[in-house]
């Protein structure tokens, strides 16, 4: 082997690994933080609908049936935001270790 073709070889492996941006970062961490806030805020909303500790005019003149099933039809959408939000949190735990090996690596080759 030559030098030329060992010399082509550390270029390729050089200029294969991508360093990690600012804005990759910046998004992994806002999609943490939002996920699991919103995780949180969304509990308490539909703790709060489902317990029937919100009031609506409209929705107390309703009958008791007729009440609590609008209530539970909303606290349900909330849990299913809740879910959706708990989704985002936990993968953006999987991309912040993505983006940190990727770090990692591009310090080790340089």
């Amino acid at each position: 082997i030559s030098i030329e073709e060992l010399n082509a070889q550390k270029q390729k492996t050089v200029t294969n690994v991508k360093k990690v941006g600012g804005m990759s970062l910046c998004c992994s961490y806002c999609c943490l933080l939002t996920g699991f806030s919103g995780f949180i805020l969304l509990g308490l909303f539909a703790l709060c609908l489902w317990q029937q500790w919100f009031f609506e005019a409209e929705i107390s003149l309703l009958p008791e049936e007729q009440r609590n099933e609008e209530f539970n039809s909303k606290a349900l959408s909330f849990l299913i935001g809740m879910i959706l939000e708990l989704i985002i949190g936990v993968l953006s735990i999987f991309w912040i270790k993505k983006n940190n090996k990727k770090i990692a690596t591009a310090k080790a080759v340089a």
